[in-house]
């Protein structure tokens, strides 16, 4: 649902369901990825580190996090201090594209 609704907006989307298939995904794109939405647990690993390794090999890329957590898992902190912008599972459709736009306006691709 939410690959439908983003590409519906026009951006170009590349879905993964685990770590390992967006590492790849990450290494293989041309051109690069302008943001990186996660869930902050996924199948094979922590999207949180996903995001943050990603971020130290292309800084300034926008990032989202999302979970249903509110313990530590959620890494509240982390993401603050990474400039990572953390949303509260549910997350309507609306914010998250709003979330979205945000996220590549600050960075300057909107």
């Amino acid at each position: 649902m939410t690959e439908r609704a983003l590409s519906n907006r026009g951006y170009n989307v590349q879905a993964c369901e685990d770590v390992a298939k967006a590492r790849a995904a990450f290494a293989s794109s041309d051109p690069p990825h302008d943001l990186v939405l996660s869930d902050v647990v996924l199948p094979d690993g922590r999207g949180s580190d996903l995001v943050y390794d990603l971020l130290k090999e292309r800084p300034g890329m926008a990032a989202i996090l999302v979970t249903g957590y509110t313990d530590e898992r959620a890494d509240w902190e982390r993401a603050r201090e990474e400039g990572v912008e953390l949303l509260m599972k549910p997350v309507g459709m609306a914010k998250l594209l709003k979330q979205v736009s945000l996220a590549l306006e600050r960075r300057g691709d909107v």
